[in-house]
């Protein structure tokens, strides 16, 4: 099995450094944005095929800019993306014909999403790649879909 790109939203380099890391080789990070105002300028054009030439100032270390695995189908957010930030990517995203599946935390409850660290990342990535695999055995990675999955 070949890498399933996907693009990370987080907060910090650090913490999208360590969730790239625990997520390979499975999966490939192709792109990552640090601040919700990157995510709605970038994640479009990167579905678009076009890695943005903001990336090495806004995450060059973490996302590979590898477009050649295909398209990145999913979004994985860190609990700094709430539900009005996923939807105004929703609207960003259709605007520019595509599709994509967002996966968020499970804060369970409205608990204070904890400061993001390596070792949250790691923890973070185990549970988005549990999720991602069982998508991907269900097919669901290769739908037109624009579903929310919780990891």
């Amino acid at each position: 099995m070949s890498s399933i790109p996907l693009i990370l939203a987080g907060q910090s380099e650090e913490a999208g450094k360590a969730f790239k890391d625990a997520v390979e080789p499975d999966f490939e990070v192709v792109h990552f944005v640090n601040s919700p105002q990157a995510g709605l300028q970038d994640i479009p054009l990167v579905l678009n095929g076009e890695i943005p030439t903001s990336a090495a100032a806004t995450g060059g270390k973490v996302g590979s800019g590898n477009l050649s695995l295909g398209i990145p189908r999913v979004v994985v957010v860190g609990a700094t993306y709430d539900d009005i930030w996923i939807e105004s990517l929703r609207k960003e995203v259709v605007a520019v014909g595509k599709h994509v599946l967002v996966l968020k935390p499970d804060l369970g409850g409205g608990v204070a999403p904890p400061k993001p660290s390596a070792e949250q990342a790691k923890v973070a990535a185990e549970r988005a790649v549990k999720v991602l695999k069982k998508l991907e055995e269900e097919g669901k990675l290769d739908t037109e879909e624009d579903t929310i999955y919780l990891y």
